[in-house]
């Protein structure tokens, strides 16, 4: 199971999306994590509103921005293609490719630049880049 950990991951999203149709035909079959819609079983979140599909782009325990965004242009050169046919997938809403770093007690600013190229890329297949800054007390656990 993915954590909300650094590292890329590359999420689709939607209410109506058939993750199953979608990964039948998918290099990323046996290797995407699945979410569906519906009930969850579990107490913090009973009801899941969208079906979703994950794909690590880099480690997870990588917190450094340049590798992660390295690993993302790597990744669209392999799966250009299927990405494309993620963000056309009937019932996808949201194609999101989630960088992840770390927030160190000790940083007084955190400057992020992601270049014009990079978002370019990104852009050019519809897709979107998130970034979440996790708190840290400068440990890293993974």
């Amino acid at each position: 199971m993915m954590n909300f950990m650094p590292g890329c991951i590359l999420c689709g999203s939607g209410a109506e999306f058939d993750v199953d149709r979608f990964l039948v035909s998918s290099p990323w079959s046996g290797t995407a994590e699945i979410f569906r819609r519906g009930p969850t079983g579990a107490a913090y979140r009973p009801i899941r509103k969208y079906s979703s599909l994950q794909i690590e782009v880099s480690p997870i325990d990588e917190d450094l921005l340049e590798p992660q965004v390295n690993a993302t242009l790597a990744f669209l050169r392999s799966y250009e293609a299927e990405v494309r046919r993620l963000v056309t997938f009937p019932g996808v809403e949201a194609v999101e490719f989630r960088i992840g770093l770390f927030w160190l007690p000790d940083t007084a600013i955190y400057p992020i630049s992601l270049t014009s190229s990079f978002l370019k890329a990104v852009g050019d297949v519809g897709a979107s880049v998130d970034i979440y800054v996790y708190a840290s007390d400068g440990i890293k656990t993974v």
